[in-house]
């Protein structure tokens, strides 16, 4: 996984430096004047912590992506669902179950529109009809058990259930420990 995001890291920071975002803000001494000025940051500083933020975030990406990693969260979806076509009852479980702060709620999100969720949950949810249950559906936030309570208009009225992927920094932290890092001082 962190040979892939090194390899896209490199690609992000020669794009950054390939367009043309010195000259758009003024140059290069107006670059350095401003980071000086509002963060107390060099070039190099700058890039420095752009690299951080984006190897953080594209390693998250990642482990978030990764069906093996993933694989509880997925099954106790799968078993949840299961339980749904099994006649058990969808408020209930989303209490006992879904690691989302709708939960005491049921699940419900109230009404949303095209554009507010992400993609894989607003394209399963607009294909459902009122009264319908998806399947277990992935996202960035984990596995999802939709429900369409209703319609208004173009607004339909959803419930969910969330089962979270895998903790990125407790991943992060496993990885540190199992790792044969040794630090001398703190910078």
């Amino acid at each position: 996984i962190m040979k892939q995001v090194l390899s896209q890291l490199h690609n992000i920071i020669n794009e950054l430096q390939n367009n043309n975002l010195v000259k758009e803000a003024g140059g290069a001494e107006k670059v350095k004047t401003t980071l000086e000025k509002l963060y107390g940051w060099t070039v190099a500083d700058f890039k420095e912590e752009i690299g951080k933020s984006l190897v953080r975030q594209k390693l998250a990406e990642k482990v978030l992506a990764d069906d093996n990693l993933n694989a509880s969260a997925k099954k106790l979806a799968e078993d949840i669902k299961n339980q749904l076509n099994g006649g058990a009852d969808f408020a209930e479980l989303t209490k006992k179950y879904s690691q989302d702060g709708s939960a005491s709620s049921g699940g419900d999100l109230g009404l949303i529109s095209r554009g507010q969720t992400v993609k894989e949950f607003e394209d399963a949810a607009f294909a459902l009809e009122s009264g319908q249950v998806s399947g277990v559906v992935k996202t960035q936030f984990g596995y999802h058990i939709i429900k369409v309570t209703g319609k208004e208009g173009d607004q339909i009225r959803v419930s969910h259930i969330l089962i979270k992927g895998v903790d990125f920094d407790a991943w992060l932290r496993d990885q540190r420990a199992k790792s044969k890092i040794k630090q001398y001082f703190q910078p």
